[in-house]
């Protein structure tokens, strides 16, 4: 059956947590790999908004 397959998730490590708990509120087996553990607080009070230079 397609739900008891195992399942890998790979998403950042910020969106982790919410990711895994929609899957397993699907009923669905997931293995956690995060990436980008590493964050850099957002400078000055625009900080969070889109950056070109990020692209």
């Amino acid at each position: 059956m397609f739900i008891s397959k195992p399942w890998a998730r790979l998403t950042s490590a910020l969106h982790m947590r919410r990711a895994l708990r929609l899957f397993a509120a699907e009923g669905l087996r997931v293995t956690a790999a995060a990436t980008d553990h590493r964050m850099s607080a957002p400078a000055g009070a625009f900080g969070w908004l889109p950056d070109a230079g990020a692209l």
